[in-house]
């Protein structure tokens, strides 16, 4: 029975080692196939100088959006303060005519629903400067300009052009510079 099990204890050696000799193969082939794709685009030139002008085109694009952080106030509270335009016989105060102007530019201003920046946590302070998305209007995020710029850059990195919102993953901002060099025909 003993050489039975110092029998069985060596194969049981041989088939782990067989597993480990297996897997650090693995690893070493995937990353160097790793490795020889990513490598070409980052010493190419041409590469470099599309990344360089996607960067500086999408800076550009977020700086315009850029806009003073005001807390928001829910729509039920501005209804219910009796500061509506309207008195109680009907009439329309005289200041009605400059609201409608107030109240489109509300519009075009996306309704911030957070006091803090998702990437960095950080609670935005009243009149701080925010950025949001231009990509849609159905994205409510915000977020202080600094910390998109370090996700544009790592998008850069991975040849990414059109720049999701890191929230709600739709489209935040983009650039007209494509990942093979090329203008998109928009």
């Amino acid at each position: 029975m003993g050489i039975l099990a110092d029998l069985k204890d060596q194969v049981i050696l041989c088939i782990w080692i067989a597993a480990m000799v297996f897997a650090a193969a693995k690893y070493v082939f995937v990353s160097r196939r790793r490795n020889s794709e990513v490598a070409p685009w980052r010493t190419s030139d041409t590469k470099k100088a599309v990344n360089k002008a996607a960067q500086e085109e999408l800076y550009e694009k977020l700086h315009a959006t850029i806009m003073k952080y005001k807390t928001s106030v829910p729509q039920e509270e501005t209804d219910s303060s009796g500061d509506s335009s309207q008195d109680s016989s009907g009439d329309i105060e005289e200041g009605a005519a400059t609201t409608t102007s107030e109240e489109e530019e509300k519009q075009l201003q996306p309704r911030m629903y957070s006091n803090a920046c998702a990437i960095c946590l950080e609670e935005f302070e009243e009149e701080e400067e925010v950025t949001h998305s231009i990509g849609t209007k159905e994205c409510p995020h915000v977020f202080h300009e600094d910390c998109m710029k370090e996700v544009i850059v790592a998008a850069l990195r991975k040849d990414i052009h059109c720049i999701p919102c890191p929230c709600c993953r739709q489209p935040f901002i983009a650039t007209e510079i494509q990942a093979k060099g090329e203008e998109t025909d928009v």
